[in-house]
């Protein structure tokens, strides 16, 4: 189930990654490392979800740990 909460990360990447694109000049699908830097972020954000909604020990709070060190 999608709920508001899950598709405000997406909905902020849409929204900011062209402007801060045509800010440098460039397009952001010409730059692989914005591409997967923007993907890790969103799937943090994901992850950090699934932690907020079923706190306890496993891959979701690995991956959110392992993303910010």
């Amino acid at each position: 189930m999608i709920t508001t909460r899950s598709i405000k990360p997406l909905v902020l990447l849409i929204v900011l990654t062209p402007g801060l694109s045509f800010s440098r000049g460039q397009d952001a699908a010409d730059d692989p490392v914005r591409v997967q830097e923007a993907r890790d972020a969103l799937a943090m954000k994901r992850f950090l979800t699934l932690l907020e909604k079923n706190p306890r020990k496993g891959t979701a709070l690995d991956r959110v740990y392992g993303y910010h060190v």
